[in-house]
């Protein structure tokens, strides 16, 4: 199963690549870039999330990211925060500004999403294909 998943990572990683939203609707790309980027995000970090009923692949997901450098692990967790402050949740440090009315915050604003960048995805897609690869590993070792 977790094959599968990092196999749809790669899908939505070279759709958002080769995405070339038409200029004259700015509104409905954005919309959908905006999607594509939750996608990945999303899709990708589900794999290193505590998942009721798959407490057995605990282990196996430090072994998944093993064979990371340096950069490729602090992809891996911006992808983390991103998906635990932004995508996933609503923390509040994923807000620009909070405004405090009486002891209480009541109003919050959303800065611009920043999608992660086309070397960020180049490298996220290298670390699914390690990743894969590893499962590979893994699955051969367990027969």
């Amino acid at each position: 199963m977790i094959e599968e998943e990092f196999r749809e990572v790669s899908e939505f990683i070279k759709t958002l690549r080769n995405y070339n939203p038409p200029i004259a609707d700015v509104d409905e790309s954005t919309t959908i870039l905006n999607a594509l980027h939750i996608a990945v995000v999303i899709s990708y970090m589900r794999n290193f999330t505590n998942n009721r009923g798959f407490e057995n692949i605990k282990n196996i997901k430090d072994k998944l990211i093993q064979n990371f450098g340096n950069k490729e692990r602090k992809l891996h967790k911006k992808i983390k925060d991103l998906r635990d402050m932004e995508y996933a949740h609503s923390d509040s440090s994923a807000y620009d500004f909070q405004i405090e009315t009486e002891g209480l915050f009541s109003h919050s604003v959303r800065p611009m999403r920043e999608p992660l960048d086309d070397d960020e995805l180049k490298m996220l897609s290298l670390m699914v294909r390690k990743i894969r690869t590893q499962i590979n590993s893994l699955k051969n070792c367990s027969e």
